[in-house]
């Protein structure tokens, strides 16, 4: 993905655009001199960021797998305080995603975080970084 040396290589560029992500300054991608990709590679790296923009801000952890799986088959009344307590720590669990995605080169956990729907674009976008 890159090809200038004054180019980061992709692994660089994607903990770069996560972390702008992740402080909502993902526009910033947008600027060459903010992001140095290619050329050839920044329609990529838009993509990815509007991708990961969208499923970070659409995050809940009370429809995470890892929530889901943790509340199957428990009482009506303890599926209810975990919901009231996941809602409580919503900032903490925010906390989490931001760094789970930010690991995701190197950890399958925000596959755990993330509804299922959003898995195929993901592994598309980390596959694609790792080639």
């Amino acid at each position: 993905m890159s090809g200038d040396p004054s180019e980061f290589d992709a692994q660089r560029l994607y903990g770069v655009m996560t972390a702008l992500v992740c402080c909502n300054d993902g526009d910033l991608i947008d600027d060459p001199a903010c992001f140095p990709c290619s050329a050839d590679s920044r329609a990529f790296w838009l993509d990815a960021r509007d991708m990961i923009a969208a499923i970070r801000t659409d995050y809940d952890y009370v429809a995470s797998p890892e929530f889901t799986d943790s509340i199957a088959g428990k009482s009506d009344q303890y599926v209810t305080t975990a919901t009231r307590m996941a809602a409580q720590k919503s900032a903490e669990y925010k906390s989490d995603f931001d760094a789970a995605i930010q690991d995701a080169l190197n950890s399958d956990r925000i596959f755990d975080l993330i509804p299922t729907s959003a898995h195929a674009g993901l592994r598309e976008i980390l596959a694609e970084i790792n080639a």
